[in-house]
């Protein structure tokens, strides 16, 4: 009889605490699911107020502050994105997704050298990752290391031939090692790997019109592609190397009436509205343009 009281006066008190513990972990999970689909409807604030949740139910969960660094990465918030992350990976050092998101905060607002150190760790967790290759290249171009920025979109083509982003990556590189026909040879690969994309359009045409190399200039070529990237996106710059274009051709009126359009534009003095207004008068001097450095590079 002692030990069925004994038995009846354990359950009583376990059972109870099992079913917290229970509640305690479904009150978790469901809260990060429903901040999943406050995130799916882009509603950033309850997204973080249900992770937020999560986190105080578990402080020792890295997801919940990881998906809590996504809400407010995409809600603009960086700073304090920066902050979730970090705390994910201080509980969990090898969360790769942790130190991609850091590393794109910190690049977007300029600290590139703290970046590196993301994507740097990033690629040692996961080395055949082809979109942190690409990122970290860009932040190599970004820092004026060409070379090293060439070898990882030569690491990014390598395993992925078809990759157009890496080739146009890469001549972009190339043209600021002023290795122009390796720079054409990538751009015209992009064009034809995607025959939509208006920065490899408008790069090459670039180079044809202004290269201070006469060999790379080639005004047919110039118009023809530069044509085709104001056909596919008619911004500022694309349109200024399209003027570029027709002076190369000896077309100067019809140059200067489109960087004339474009400083009209212009309702604020800037480095663009500048570099306009210096072509400008080279085009009503009937001279062409010879520059180094394109304004549509991205």
């Amino acid at each position: 009889m002692k030990n069925k009281y004994i038995k009846k006066w354990l359950c009583a008190l376990i059972c109870p605490l099992m079913m917290c513990l229970h509640v305690a972990c479904n009150s978790e999970e469901s809260d990060i699911e429903r901040g999943h689909r406050y995130i799916n409807r882009k509603n950033y604030d309850r997204a973080i107020q249900n992770y937020s949740f999560a986190i105080k139910t578990n402080p020792s969960n890295p997801s919940a502050y990881y998906y809590r660094g996504l809400a407010r990465m995409q809600a603009g918030d960086l700073d304090a994105s920066i902050d979730d992350f970090s705390m994910t990976i201080k509980l969990d050092p090898n969360y790769f997704e942790a130190y991609i998101n850091r590393g794109t905060n910190l690049k977007t607002i300029g600290k590139l050298d703290e970046a590196l150190i993301d994507y740097n760790k990033a690629i040692g967790l996961r080395p055949g990752d082809l979109q942190a290759l690409l990122v970290r290249a860009d932040i190599w171009f970004k820092k004026k290391l060409f070379d090293k920025a060439i070898a990882d979109y030569d690491a990014v083509i390598k395993n992925d031939p078809k990759a157009s982003i890496a080739y146009r990556g890469r001549g972009d590189a190339y043209y600021h090692k002023n290795s122009y026909q390796k720079s054409i040879k990538d751009y015209l690969e992009t064009i034809n790997l995607n025959p939509k994309d208006s920065f490899a359009y408008n790069n090459v045409a670039w180079i044809f019109s202004t290269c201070a190399d006469v060999k790379f200039r080639d005004g047919v070529k110039a118009l023809q592609y530069s044509q085709k990237a104001v056909e596919l996106d008619p911004s500022p710059y694309n349109l200024s190397t399209l003027a570029a274009a027709y002076a190369e051709n000896d077309k100067f009126g019809k140059a200067v009436k489109i960087i004339k359009e474009l400083i009209d534009n212009e309702k604020e003095s800037n480095g663009l509205k500048d570099k306009l207004e210096s072509y400008l008068i080279l085009f009503q001097r009937n001279q062409p343009l010879r520059e180094f450095g394109s304004p549509g590079r991205p």
